[in-house]
């Protein structure tokens, strides 16, 4: 709501190349995506990891509906985006 982050998945072969005008308003940061433990939506007990490192033994119960989770997929992480609901989220998404 009225700051903008720009995003982008490429990478440059080499950032010697890299030349802007925009000295001191661009910065190069890693993004990882956000979990739903961290967006407070889910428990978190049961983790990716040890889905892969033992998966005979995971016990949890998944306690949100199909329209829920394509909600939340749809939402994504952006922080600002995670305190809203409906829509509103999922247009900072879009946007």
């Amino acid at each position: 709501m009225g700051q903008f982050i720009l995003t982008g998945s490429a990478v440059p072969a080499s950032y010697e190349h890299i030349h802007h005008t925009g000295t001191g308003r661009f910065s190069w940061i890693l993004m990882r995506p956000m979990s739903l433990y961290e967006s407070l939506d889910s428990t978190g007990e049961v983790s990716l990891k040890a889905l892969f490192e033992t998966p005979e033994q995971i016990e949890g119960e998944n306690s949100l509906d199909l329209n829920k989770l394509a909600f939340l997929v749809c939402r994504g992480g952006w922080p600002r985006a995670t305190d809203l609901e409906g829509e509103v989220a999922l247009e900072q998404a879009f946007d």
